[in-house]
Parts: C-alpha cells; structure tokens; sequence
C-alpha cells in the first residue's frame, strides 16, 4: 500500500464529508429550535427592589450590588458619581433602572453576564481590557497571568483594585491588563483557591500564582443516587473525567473506557464496524453470567446499547467497583456499576462546539498465508487422506507454468490421462492458481468520519443542551461490504419555577444502520482461508467453487440490513424543602428500542468444469433451509420504563459532624417482543418479499416481561471529615424468581480514616508532603438476578421446526418442559473490600489501591444427577458458590516544567490489577473435568480455579528409538509409550517418527486421560488459564506552546491460549489439507528439519486429537502490549482566533492500534481477538464426539485520523 494512495483516498472521502457536516448541522439547527426557547439573561430576569427617594448614582451603585449580583467597573472621569438621580418604578429590571438614571448624559454602558461597564458614547466598541484607559497621570497599568502552582492558566480569575469596583477578569490563558491607581492593592479571587492581594509599587509585569484550598475545595464524584465529595469516599470508586478521553477521536464509549481504570476490563471480541466488547469489572463473574450494570444518566443501558452512544456526549464516568458503592442499586449491581453522566451546560453563555475527523482504516494483522501453488501443494499432499492429493506430473506441469506462464496456463481439465486427488472428478477444471486471498478479498484502505456538534446556554432560571453527532464507517471486504452509519441526537434542559422548584428533562434518540451480506462477515474471513490454488472465476467467467463462496455469496448471495432505532424521554424534578439541606428528587424514564431486520438469500451458482452443469453453493443455514432462496424479517421492540422517587437531607451540625442520609423508592418494568418470519422461493430478486415467495413459511414469536422494585437508603457520618462511615441498604424484588422467594435485603457499611488530619502524624506529613492519606474499608452483599433467562422458575416449552420435510413441508413440533425448582432464589455476592488513597507533592501525584475477596454464592446450577428412569434433566438448583480474590492499582502523576520560557505540562496514569476465581461448592463428586467442552469452564468441581486448561506435556517428537519395530526394523504405527487413545482417527491412530510424543506421568506405560476427573486425569495435569491476567494501562500526555500529545498503551500480562482445532489461522494445513498453508507451516518436522515447531504433516491431526488436544508445547502465551492510540495536536494561540470570535480550535492527528507486541509463536494472529472470540472444544478420547466452533473472526483495524476540535 503507497502513501500517495492513502491521501488521495483520504482526498476522495472529505468531498463526500463537507456534505455529511451540513446535514448533521441542518439537523442540530432542526432539534434546537424545536426544543429551546430563547434563554433569558441575568440582566433581564433579575427585578431589583429598591428604596425610593432622591440619591446620588453612588448610593444607588451600591444599593444595586447589595441587592443583586451586579458589580459596576467604571472610571471617576467617565461617569459623575455624585449626580443625583431618582427612580420611577422602585422594582424594575437593571437595564430600565440604568436607562433612567443615565438619562441626559453621554454615558454608556455594557452588560457582560452580571458586571456593568460604564463608557463615554462616543467609544463605539468598547475593548474590554482597556476599560480603565482614561485614568489621569497618577495610574498605572498592570499586564500579567494568573496561573496555579503547577503553572496552569487560570482563566477568568477576578482581579479587582481594593476599595474599588474597578477590575477585569483574566481570558482563557490566564492573561490580564488593568489601570490602576499608583501603589494600589489588587485582590486575586478564584473558586476553589486561595484569594490573594497584592501591592503595585513599580512593578508593570505580574506573574500571579493562585494557591488551591484545600479546606474548601471539593472534587464531586457522582455516586448511586447523588454525589459525593471524593475526600469522604468510603468504598472502592474510580472516576474518569472528561479529560482522560477529550482529544481523541472515539467512535464508541466501550472503546474510550477500555484501559481508563483499574480492573475494568472490556475487550474486543471482532473488529466488525458494529461490534460490542465485553465489559467486566474485577474478574470472572458467575456462572450463570453477570456483567455491570451500566447507567446512562442514571438509566440502565447495556453494553450494546452504549456502544451505540455518541461518546462527545460523555461528561464524567464513575465506577462503583465494591458492594458498599454498588449496594445502593441492588440486584442488578452485584458485579459492579458504571454512572455515566452526559454533558450539560456549564457557562451562563452561549457555548457551540464542533468536531469532526475523517480518515482511513486498514488491517493491523492478518495471517500470514502461503501463495506459491507449488509449496502449497507440497506442504498439503501429506495432510491429506486422498494419496496423493497432488501427482508427480502436477508439481511438474506447476513447475512448468511458473517458468513459462504463457505457455503454461494456470488450468487443466481432468481426463484424456489428466489427473488429480483435489479435482477428482472428470471434466472438472483443476486448477494452479497462487491466489492471496487476502489481496484478492480484503480492501487495502476503507473510509471513516465522524462529525458532532454541540450547543449549550444557561442562567439563573433555566440551561439547555442540545447535541447532534453522525459517524460512518466501511468494512474491510473488497466485494459486499458491510457498512455502518449512526446517528445520535441528545437534548437536556432545567428550568426553575421558583426558587426551591426545578424541572428537566433529558431525550435522546439513537439511530444505527448495518448492512452486511446475509452470509455474514465472519463466514467470509473463515473462507477466505481455504486453499489458494481453486479458482476465483473460471474460464468461461462463471465462479469456480472459492469464488462463489467467498465472493459470490458476498456480493450476489443477498444483503442483511439491520436498521436499530432508539427514544428516549426522562423528566426530572427537584424540590428543595430547605435549600442547601434537604431535597426531594423524582424522575420518570421512557425507552424504545425497536430494531427491524430485512435479508434476502439468493441462490450462488458455480461450475467445476467446462461441460458440467452449475451446481449451487449452500447457504449455510443449519436449519434444512439450505439450497433455497428465501426472504426474511425479523422485528424486536423493547419498551423500559423505569421510575425513582428519593429525598436526600444534608446537614454539618457544630461544624464537625456531617449527617448525609438519602431514602428512596426505584420500579422498573421491561417488555420484550420479537418475531420473524422467513418464506422460501421468491418470485423476483428485484422485489424480495415475504408477499412474492411462494414456499415455506416459517413464523416465530416471542413476548416476555421482567419487573424489578426496590427501596433503598444510605447514610453517610463524617466527624471532622476525618471519621468516616457509610451503611447502605435495598430491599429488592425480581419476577424472576417464585413469589415466594422473589424479595431480598442487601446491606453493605464501609468506614474511612483521614490520617492525614491527625495531629499526632502532622512531622511526618508535612515532610512527606503528603497533601491527603486515607484507609477505607467496607463489606457489602448484594444479588444476582441475571439468569439465562425471564422465567427460569417456570417449566417453559419451546418449539421448533423438525429438521427434514414431510409432504414437502417441515412440521413444527413442541419440546417437553424441563423439570425446574420452586425454591430458586437470588445469588448472593459478598465482598469484602480494603484500600488506600494517597496525594502527596500538592496533589502532582495520586495513588490509590484496593484488594477484595468476593463470595458468589447459591448460583444456580445443575443439581445432582437423577436416576435415568426419571426421563429428564435434574432442575436447576442454587448449589454453585466461587471465590474471587483480586486488587488494583492507580498511579498518576502531573506536573508542570519551565522549558525556553513557557510552561511543559506532563502527565503519567498506571492502572494494573489482577483477580482470580475458584469454585468453592459444586454438585460434581467425581469432579469430573471433562464434558464434552473447552476445559475449566464445561465441568465445574470443587476446587477449580476458573479456566484452568488441562493437557498434556509434550516431550518433544517421536523417533525410531520409541516406536516398536518389527522383525525386519521397520515401524509398526505403535509406540513403545502406547499412545492409541491421543493418536489420530483418521490415521488409524498409528504413529511414526516425527510425530508427537508426550510424557506418561503416571508411569502405567501408555498415554491416557484416565477416568478424566481431578483424581484419576491420566497423564494431563493443569498447564494453563484461559482467563486474562494482570491487565494494565499506561497513557502519557503533554502538552507545551500549543501543541498536545498524547500517547495510550495497554495489555495483558498474563493469559494462555490453545487454538481450537480448526483455527486455520495457526494450524494452516494441519487443520485440513483444503485450508491455505501458513507460512509457519514450513517449519515442521523433517528428518532434516528434527527440532521444528510443528510435527510431521499428516491429515487432520489438529481437528481432532493429537495437536488438537491441549498440550504444554503448543500452549500460546496470549499475553500482549499494544500502543491503543496516538494522537497529536496543536491549538492556535487564542489571540489569533479570538479576532476570529472563535475561543479555541485545536487541528490533529491521530493513529488507533499502532503497533502490537505479542508472544504467539504464528504471526499474523490477534491475540486479543483470538481468545475472547473461540472457545476449544476437543476430542478426549476414543468414545467422545468432537463439537468444533468457528473460529474465523474480522480483524480489528488500525485507523489513522485528522479532524479538528472548535470551541465558540
């Protein structure tokens, strides 16, 4: 791929783009104007009452300041102060007070929020930096900036001239310009900081820095039901800001959260446009499953849907990581919780922002596949069963046409003395292309942009915000791409009615498309694995067999369109019963989601020789609808409605002793409908109905509901903010479970000790420059409802088509209801929890650790086996528990450095953390360890730790000294280790030289698994984990004379992976002599080559056993370190783009998977992906079936970006 390629790519698609900014701008202008009404100021909503009478305008000055938030600037020769003045109406708004009272005179004045400026009227503009220029000879004038100790601009700082009204405010980077009165003293004033006064002497030039306070200063954190200021936090609680995912080009929330925090672990599980990773907090969950509950201004959303979510509308992110933060939200908040507070507005102004970027995306790995026919065919006829798969005279006549191509061509036909053991039979084209399916199918480059817009306004009675966001993106494949598109729109708004009354309401509406092929994307990526030497097109221009299954169902097989629309409507209220102590707070939630699905499958034809008739490719539809064309729709709605209702009273009592004490009532109702209905035969391809198919019908229809309620309190006691206690209680109820058992209580308390506070540690606090040290602790219990699914206490029958026709028509039947249990109830999770937080250096470095034991108990599992003459499975039953033992760690650092004269900002964040489970009860006496399924995970016992993998160790490959020979010296296909039970259907599970061998543990003389339980495994023994450990994160950002980087990596530290079976992607021709060779291939076991990676090629020897079952040699350390983003920018001097009336606009640039370092021993494979995305089943021995899952995936993508961020 060429540079000049990729711009004159990137060239093409901004075209398209300019149009894409002026829809979603014409949209935004639509919502805007439809939502807000015009916000009134300050200035006009204030009514200001004052005393009647004759007075000076010096005493009415300042009559107004004390009755109002108005501060007057102005200049003694400006305006006559002991001019008198008398007032019609008493109670009136500023603006008509001043009208009169300026009557007859050549003043003016501006109003800026609420400061006044009195100028003479023949200023046409006023400048606002040089109000005080009319000041006689005895002033001077003062420049300066304001920043804090860590050399951060400070704007809008109040500067004001002592026993004056005259002042300024600093601008944007902390610069300021004042005439004052020689040896004058000005008092420096911000929120959150020390004031500070100074005296003019003969300084001119100031250079001002602020101290925080700390006393004062209060960091707020949102919390389950409110928010909290971080110093009192009792329990284990991370929080993102806006900051830590500002200036990066995220297309998705999932994707700006990854690697933010501690033990949070989301990851990708396929690089699909419309994907949705994972999300976990702090290890392996249940079971029965359980993820966090996710809340979107406070209204629970799933990970699926938030990645659907515009993330420029993130805010803040908290996580609730133990049960004492999570207790709060109950049942649904047992495996954590994630608030996600979107954008308001903030500046009583108008604020409009825009963003966009547009770029490119291209593969960052794939597998690295041989092309050469010749070495393809050498490395594939021993892997297969057909002898020879390839002749003699085919390597000769392949040889021939790769010296003589013109001569030569890449075909034969079979016959007349042609033959082949790949293209048996007669007639059939055999082919000796050198396709590289990955040029051939996958595009080198594929577009991407992203525009959002955002405006904001508020006052003293009411704000608004209202954003618009569009993002599109392409797919990968080269022949019918999948593509995406989104759109979302958001709106938020209070208004006050009185003083101690507010409403508001928060709508958004989300809107995706996704168009793919009704093959599927992963389906395309498993085929284009398939050998490289069968044709793409034949002669005659019809698909050859490759062809029709990677392209041809692509491009002419049909489309799957998935259009997902969602609404939603919240109102909220907020009453203050006695202002700044006790609140009423209730809102109201509506959602609808509603996702139509439309796909048509056509019929994909291909030839496999010049004179045989066109044969079909099979959809691959698993349900006996195969060879057919049909049409399909499916419909699913989801209607949540969700309704909360709590008081929350503050009070500090003899200034020591906090009281925080909330209570409060949550319902939540959700109703699910989903049906779909496919008809065999259409009419048309041109109109692909389900009215113009004439065949089968097959119809489906589901409705289920699931309630939740629950109260809920918690109290919070801080003595001398330096005690701290917190106990939290709900009381919830499910549908899920028998009336019966269906309500539960869950308490959690935690406690803190501000140790810093304490006076007998001051010496070595204030040598240590410690700014804040706190311990914490906590224990919570909390439920599990989540369950496979909303009537798991009820004996449900399913129905469904037989899989073969009868008088042409597939019957439906009814399966029998299985057996359930009448007392199921909640899982129950307890966590124990303990951690430190600690600030040293003024608040440079920050650093916080937490380490917890977490009980899953009463999950519900399979009981005990029941005789076989009951004719059912046992019901389920709570009999499971698991242990998870685990802590994190956040490290941070920022600071500011004088470089040439201007200030280096830098910052540094760390996160690592580790978590691992083991089951603690289970129904399984035998502790059998294999079902059937991927290890670790298909049979639970007592004393498992969760994905430990069982396998054999490999002692290297076999040679002649360990096999048995006959009389005449010649091998047998027998080990002197007998290694029958391991060894290879296919092969007759013979062995030779040059094929594995492994150790006999047990010292019984064969290889065996035993009786395949923890006390008899035969010669397995636990040689790896499945689950992720030690992830960590590490970003890096500075910024200096306007330019900003920012550089993001994360990884694991430790995880194993064992490809399954029929992972092409590894295993190449060891899966199956029709996959293409990899290039790894080449380095396998030769008498010349007796210390290669793989053994001795012989058919499907890792489809089944052998290379397919777990084993010490070919475990992978999946571990891996890669560099997530890198984004660089520069912001254009404020004084530049404020002659524009533009306060910021900052360019960048910016690359997503940069690079990745792994320890696979195949290149070309993606760790991440691999192992989230296939879990192994394999064969055990001679009496078990073997279940293979499809293993291909879509590679994520590296995405390079340039967009722009502008502020107004």
């Amino acid at each position: 791929m060429k540079i000049t390629s990729c711009f004159f790519y990137l060239y093409v698609e901004l075209h398209n783009f300019s149009r894409l900014i002026n829809t979603v701008l014409l949209l935004l202008i639509i919502t805007t104007c439809s939502w807000a009404t015009p916000v009134q100021t300050y200035a006009q909503s204030t009514e200001i009452n004052l005393s009647s009478g004759e007075k000076t305008l010096e005493e009415l000055f300042n009559e107004i300041e004390e009755k109002s938030e108005f501060i007057f600037l102005y200049n003694d020769n400006v305006i006559n102060l002991s001019k008198k003045v008398r007032i019609q109406n008493n109670v009136d708004n500023i603006e008509e007070i001043l009208k009169q009272a300026l009557a007859g005179s050549s003043v003016n004045y501006k109003i800026i929020d609420r400061q006044i400026i009195f100028y003479l009227d023949e200023k046409k503009e006023l400048n606002f930096e040089r109000i005080s220029s009319l000041q006689p000879d005895n002033t001077v004038q003062i420049s300066g900036k304001v920043t804090d100790k860590r050399k951060e601009p400070l704007g809008g700082v109040n500067i004001i001239e002592k026993g004056t009204t005259h002042g300024v405010m600093t601008n944007i980077d902390g610069d300021f310009t004042l005439r004052v009165m020689k040896g004058a003293i000005l008092q420096f004033s911000f929120v959150g900081f020390i004031p500070q006064e100074i005296r003019i002497n003969n300084q001119r030039t100031l250079s001002v820095v602020l101290e925080e306070d700390l006393q004062n200063i209060e960091e707020v954190v949102v919390v389950g039901y409110g928010t909290q200021r971080k110093a009192n936090l009792t329990g284990a609680v991370q929080t993102v800001g806006s900051k830590a995912i500002e200036g990066r080009p995220i297309t998705n929330v999932n994707q700006a959260l990854q690697g933010v925090a501690a033990n949070v672990n989301i990851t990708q599980t396929t690089g699909r446009a419309n994907s949705s990773p994972d999300i976990n907090i702090r290890g392996y969950t249940s079971i029965n499953g359980g993820s966090a509950l996710i809340l979107l201004d406070n209204v629970p959303v799933s990970a699926n849907e938030l990645a659907r979510i515009n993330p420029e509308d993130i805010e803040n992110v908290s996580i609730l990581k133990d049960a004492a933060s999570a207790a709060i939200y109950g049942g649904r908040a047992s495996f954590g919780v994630i608030l996600i507070t979107t954008k308001k507005a903030k500046a009583d102004k108008l604020e409009i922002s825009a963003e966009a970027s547009a770029g490119f995306r291209t593969f960052s790995t794939l597998p690295e596949l041989v092309t050469d026919p010749l070495e393809h065919m050498t490395l594939a006829n021993p892997s297969s069963t057909r002898k020879p798969l390839f002749y003699e005279e085919e390597f000769e006549y392949v040889r021939k046409m790769q010296a003589e191509p013109d001569k030569y061509p890449a075909y034969r036909v079979i016959g007349n003395g042609i033959m082949s053991g790949l293209y048996s039979t007669q007639g059939a084209w055999a082919w000796y292309q050198d396709i590289d399916y990955n040029d051939a199918f996958l595009r080198d480059l594929s577009p991407t942009y992203n525009a959002n817009v955002r405006i904001a306004n508020r006052n003293d009675k009411m704000s608004y915000s209202v954003s618009g966001g569009y993002y599109h993106q392409d797919g990968m494949m080269r022949y019918g791409n999948d593509k995406l598109d989104r759109l979302n729109m958001r709106s938020n708004g209070s208004y006050k009615l009185t003083n101690w009354w507010e409403l508001g309401s928060n709508m958004a509406f989300n809107y995706q498309k996704y168009d793919q092929p009704e093959s599927g994307v992963e389906k395309y990526f498993w085929q284009i694995s398939r050998s490289p030497m069968r044709a793409i097109y034949n002669p005659d221009g019809t698909y050859g067999y490759n062809g029709a299954n990677i392209i041809g169902l692509a491009k002419d097989g049909g489309r799957k369109v998935e259009n997902w629309n969602q609404t939603q409507v919240s109102l909220n209220t907020t009453i203050d019963i006695i202002k700044n102590e006790w609140t009423v707070k209730a809102d109201a939630n509506f959602r609808f989601t509603n996702s139509n699905t439309k796909a048509e499958h056509y019929p994909v034809y291909w030839k496999e020789g010049p004179d045989i008739p066109l044969k079909e490719v099979y959809g691959d539809l698993g349900d006996g609808m195969q060879n057919m064309n049909y049409a399909y729709t499916r419909s699913d709605q989801n209607t949540y409605q969700v309704y909360n209702i709590y008081t929350d009273y503050n009070k500090t009592f003899k200034e020591k002793h906090n009281l925080h004490v909330m209570l409060g009532f949550n319902q939540e109702h959700t109703k699910e409908t989903f049906s779909w209905i496919r008809r065999s035969d259409i009419i048309s391809t041109n109109l692909p109905t389900i009215n113009l198919a004439t065949g089968t019908t097959q119809v489906e229809e589901s409705i289920q509901e699931l309630s939740l309620r629950g109260t809920f309190g918690r109290v919070n006691y801080a003595y001398d903010n330096k005690y701290l206690f917190e106990f939290n209680g709900r009381y919830d109820g499910s549908s899920r479970f028998p009336k019966d058992s269906r309500f539960g209580f869950f308490p959690s308390g935690s406690v803190g000790w501000v140790i810093s506070r304490e006076k007998f540690i001051q010496p070595v606090i204030n040598f240590a420059k410690i700014d804040q040290l706190k311990l914490r602790a906590s224990y919570g219990v909390l439920g599990n409802q989540v369950l496979s699914n909303y009537y798991p206490y009820v004996a449900t029958m399913s129905s469904d088509y037989l899989t073969f026709p009868i008088n042409g028509n597939r019957p439906l039947y009814v399966n029998q209801p299985e057996v359930v249990s009448n007392n199921m109830t909640w899982e129950t999770v307890r966590t124990l929890n303990f951690g430190g937080d600690i600030t040293l250096l003024d608040n440079r470095f920050n650093l916080s650790f937490d380490k917890y034991i977490r009980y899953t108990e009463d999950m519900l599992v399979q009981s005990k086996e029941l005789p076989a003459v009951f004719g059912a499975d046992s019901p389920k039953e709570n009999a499971g528990d698991l242990k998870t033992k685990g802590w994190e760690l956040t490290l941070s650092y920022r600071d500011n450095f004088e470089v040439g004269g201007s200030p280096l900002t830098v910052g540094l964040t760390f996160n690592l953390s580790d978590a691992r489970t083991w089951v603690t009860r289970f129904d399984n006496e035998t502790k059998n360890i294999d079902n059937g399924t991927r290890p670790g995970t298909a049979n639970f016992y007592k004393g498992q730790e969760i994905g430990e993998i069982w396998g054999l160790v490999t002692d290297g490959f076999l040679t002649k000294d360990d096999l048995i020979l006959d009389v005449n010296g010649n091998p047998t296909g027998k080990a002197k280790i007998d290694q029958t039970e391991v060894a290879e259907e296919d092969n007759g599970r013979t062995v030779y030289e040059g094929d594995l061998k492994f150790k006999d543990l047990n010292g019984d003389g064969k290889i065996t698994y035993g009786k395949r339980n923890v006390d008899d495994p035969g010669d397995r023994r636990i040689i790896g984990n499945t689950q992720a450990r030690l992830p960590y994160s590490f970003t890096i950002d500075a910024a200096y004379k306007g330019f900003d980087l920012r550089a993001f990596f994360y990884g694991v530290g430790k995880q194993d992976w064992y490809p399954v079976g029929n992972f092409h992607d590894f295993w190449g021709v060891f899966s199956n002599p029709w996959s293409s060779a990899i290039k790894a291939n080449r380095d396998h076991w030769t008498p010349e080559n007796p210390n290669a990676y793989f053994p001795r090629l012989k058919p499907y020897v890792a489809e089944n056993t052998e290379l397919a079952a777990p084993q010490t040699k070919y475990l992978q350390d999946a571990s891996y370190f890669r560099l997530k983003n890198l984004t660089i920018g520069y912001t254009l001097p404020g004084t530049l783009t404020k002659r524009i009336h533009i306060e910021r606009l900052r360019f960048y640039i910016s690359a997503e998977n940069l690079f990745t370092i792994n320890h696979l021993k195949v290149k070309g494979i993606d760790a991440e992906l691999a192992t989230s995305v296939q879990n192994y089943q394999y064969n055990t021995g001679t009496d078990k079936s073997v279940t293979l899952t499809n293993s291909a995936y879509y590679p994520q993508q590296r995405v390079y970006t340039v967009g722009f961020n502008l502020n107004f």
